[in-house]
């Protein structure tokens, strides 16, 4: 599947640095951005979602996400990310 990931990456980039200021994220308005801007369908968005969790430095947006819109395909971001943030805080 083929999308704009520069485009991806520049929208990632507006809600990792609310996250990063303590900002709430509107996990409704990232869809909404990400689905106009690339002309996705959700299904695709989903794709989109977990490419980005396994590629990118935005994995606690994506987890955030994920868990905001809980899913099937989601399941394995969800999984691995608290297994890794588990691991990581037992330290």
């Amino acid at each position: 599947m083929k999308y704009d990931r520069d485009k991806v990456i520049s929208i990632f980039e507006k809600y990792e640095e609310k996250r990063k200021q303590n900002i709430d994220i509107n996990y409704y308005e990232l869809e909404n951005v990400l689905k106009e801007t690339l002309n996705l369908s959700y299904q695709t968005l989903k794709i989109v979602i977990n490419d980005m969790y396994r590629n990118s430095n935005y994995s606690k947006v994506c987890y955030g996400y994920a868990k905001e819109f809980r899913c099937v395909e989601f399941n394995s971001l969800i999984k691995n990310f608290e297994q890794r943030n588990t691991t990581i805080d037992k330290g």
